[in-house]
Formats: structure tokens, C-alpha cells, sequence
């Protein structure tokens, strides 16, 4: 499960990492393809891609899995509660909630695991950035990142199951890049609520005894309302950057970014400083220039 240093070919940037740059005809780019197809990958052109393998960051990553399922097991009334129930539309909620499992299932892996981890599956999703910060994130993990964003749905790291949603987030970043990770989301919140409601998520802490939330999203980057739409995207926040591991670094062609982004313009409904009272800056809608950066605060931006 993308857990080794397998083959030739591997280029040792410092001690921490190493990556190999992956031929299109090699098995290894075939295994590639076959992640990028669940994540929903063809809008974006893909210059190089790059397997990642830093041997700290997987220790950290298969230690804390088996740390948290114990404390599920130990502890499932505080690690995995279920409270969302008693929350507002639980119909939506428990929605949210069946299309991020049909997600888990797509992968095999999850499948054929052990019983003591089977409340922790391992999915893939998608982190897009700057090629300087992508490569700080392989070398220290995402503790790279200054701070966590604020965000829409919490406070966090966000990625997403669909490569095409990264784009509003890199299409001003000089030499973009976009970072496969492995992630064990844990208990996951079914976040509903927009960034305008009076019971936002927004900037707010993850949900106590939740180790995610995840949304469900338009293109236009807020919750889905209708539970019959079929063109629906995700965001999923992760608290712990020992949950996350990164395994691909791509390098976007910026070619077809002009054309893209009269498709995926969004509004953001604020642009805010870190450390600012983001909450007073609701109300200040303004158009759309892809301000915000999936899992990066401004300090971060290119």
C-alpha cells in the first residue's frame, strides 16, 4: 500500500527523502493511473510525476493507525462517536456520510485489512500547493504548513477526493503542483452547513470525538443541498498531519490554466489574513480570484 521503497531509480533529495521520477510505460506509473482514475484526474496536464518515499513519515503514519484503532476499540464512546444523528437534516448528514464509504470501498486495500484496523480505512485524496512547498511537505510532512487553514468546514488541512476541484487553488500559484497522500480519515464528521450559516464550521475547531470532517461539495466549492445532484465534489479536513502521508508529487502544466478557469471560477466569500477575526469578514463577499488554497494559510501563497 504505497508503504515501501520498491525498484531502482530513487533520487535522494536530503535525508528525509527520496523520490523517482515515474516512465509512463513502467508498472509503477500503471499503478499510478490507476489511483488517478479514482480521483477523477484528466483536467490537469501532469509534466512529471515524482513517487515519494520518506521512511519517518511512514513510521509516523503506520504508528499512529495502530495508536488510533486501539483508542477506537479502548475508547469508542470519546474516538468514535455518532452524535451526527442528533444534529440538524440527518438524512443529509447520514447522505454525506454513504458517499464517503463508497469512496473507502473503491480501494481494495480497505477490503482485505486486519479487524483491528478496519475502523480505520486508508483513502487517497488530493492536496494542491506550490512545488517549494510540496517539497517541504515530502521532506517534514505537513507540519511544513505554518498554520492550519481556518476554513470553510473547520479548522485543518484540507484536501479532496477530485483532482479537478484543486484547480481554483493553484490557478495563480507559480509552478503548481499537486501532492497525492494516503489518509486515514479516522471518525468522520458529515459537515452540512455553509460558511454564511449562523452554525458554520467556519475557523471552528474539529468536532470533539471526530477526527475529520468531510463535505460534499458543487463546483462552486459549498454544500450540496439537493441529494439527487450528480455533479458533487468532496473536501475532507484532517487535524492530524500524523493521518496523512504523501505519496506522488505531480508537476502541473500551467498551459491550459486560462482556458480551465472559465470553468472552475468560484466565489469566495472573503479574503482573509491570517490571524484576523475571519468571522467579521463574512459578510464582504468578492469576486473570484482563487484565494484560497487548499490547506495553506496566506503565508504560504505563491
Amino acid at each position: 500500500m504505497y508503504l515501501e521503497k520498491n525498484g531502482q531509480g530513487w533520487q535522494k533529495v536530503s535525508d528525509e527523502y527520496s523520490l523517482k521520477k515515474l516512465n509512463s510505460n513502467s508498472p509503477e506509473y500503471q499503478k499510478f493511473q490507476e489511483i488517478d482514475n479514482i480521483l477523477g484526474g484528466g483536467l490537469l496536464d501532469y509534466n512529471v510525476v515524482w513517487a515519494v518515499y520518506n521512511e519517518r513519515l511512514v513510521n509516523s503514519f503506520i504508528n499512529y493507525r495502530f495508536i488510533l484503532s486501539s483508542r477506537h476499540q479502548d475508547d469508542p464512546k470519546i474516538f468514535s462517536k455518532k452524535d451526527w444523528y442528533q444534529d440538524s437534516e440527518p438524512n443529509r448528514r447520514e447522505w454525506t456520510i454513504d458517499i464517503y464509504n463508497q469512496y473507502v470501498e473503491k480501494f481494495s486495500w480497505n477490503m482485505d485489512m486486519e479487524a483491528s484496523l478496519s475502523l480505520l480505512p486508508v483513502i487517497v485524496a488530493a492536496h494542491g500547493t506550490a512545488n517549494e512547498i510540496a517539497q517541504k511537505i515530502c521532506r517534514n510532512g505537513f507540519a511544513a504548513l505554518s498554520s492550519l487553514d481556518q476554513g470553510y468546514y473547520g479548522q485543518g488541512i484540507y484536501f479532496t477526493c477530485h483532482v479537478p476541484y484543486i484547480f481554483p487553488y493553484i490557478a495563480t500559484i507559480k509552478n503548481p503542483t499537486m501532492l497525492i497522500v494516503l489518509i486515514f480519515p479516522g471518525n468522520v464528521y458529515p459537515v452540512i452547513e455553509k460558511p454564511t450559516d449562523e452554525n458554520s464550521l467556519l475557523g471552528k475547531p474539529m468536532k470533539s470525538g471526530y477526527q475529520a470532517h468531510y463535505v460534499i461539495t458543487s463546483k462552486k466549492g459549498l454544500p450540496v443541498e439537493d441529494m439527487t445532484e450528480k455533479d458533487i465534489y468532496d473536501e475532507l479536513v484532517i487535524i492530524q498531519e500524523s493521518q496523512i502521508l504523501p505519496v506522488y508529487l505531480i508537476e502541473l502544466n500551467n498551459s491550459n490554466f486560462a482556458e480551465l478557469g472559465q470553468e472552475w471560477l468560484r466565489e469566495i466569500p472573503f479574503n482573509y489574513e491570517a490571524g484576523e477575526d475571519i468571522s467579521k469578514k463574512i459578510s464582504k463577499p468578492s469576486l473570484v480570484k482563487p484565494i484560497r488554497i487548499l490547506g495553506q494559510s496566506t503565508e504560504e501563497r505563491f
